[in-house]
């Protein structure tokens, strides 16, 4: 996981005392976990520690302390059993959406293929009939007839 590799970094370089290059690699995790998993997220807390931690390490009282009561004010406004049920339908929705994204990259890479097999073939795709049917002719002689729905049957002339 790449959250989970910077985070090893950033405290790589935290224990190392190189702080200046541990501090934004914190930043971005917390700050992609707020925006992927949401501020009660189990794995979002211990991102907001470490950023705090690092804070004071490096003196930087205010922002320790500005973080510091976001933390606390995540932690009085958590929902506490609701945060597993808000967990689950964010993560029902994140695989949804991803469903849908992976079915949309099929579609397109199914016509890209049927595109590129079509141009192997020497189909020409010039030709309109009536009633939205198309048909397509092919070099070699054979024809291919495709329906305003999608349906498309090549045949031989041969």
């Amino acid at each position: 996981d790449t959250l989970t590799s910077m985070n090893k970094l950033a405290s790589l370089y935290e224990e190392q005392g190189r702080y200046d290059e541990a501090e934004p690699l914190y930043k971005d995790c917390l700050e992609i976990r707020k925006a992927m998993l949401g501020n009660w997220h189990p794995d979002t807390m211990p991102s907001m520690n470490k950023l705090i931690s690092l804070y004071k390490k490096q003196g930087k009282h205010a922002e320790a302390d500005l973080l510091y009561k976001d933390f606390l004010e995540i932690q009085k406004a958590s929902p506490g059993d609701k945060h597993l049920d808000k967990t689950l339908s964010r993560k029902e929705s994140n695989r949804q959406e991803r469903i849908d994204l992976f079915i949309k990259i099929s579609v397109i890479v199914v016509i890209s293929i049927v595109l590129y097999l079509l141009v192997r073939l020497g189909i020409s795709l010039s030709t309109s009939l009536g009633s939205g049917t198309q048909r397509k002719s092919h070099s070699k002689g054979s024809v291919l007839f495709c329906s305003p729905s999608g349906l498309c049957v090549l045949e031989s002339n041969e």
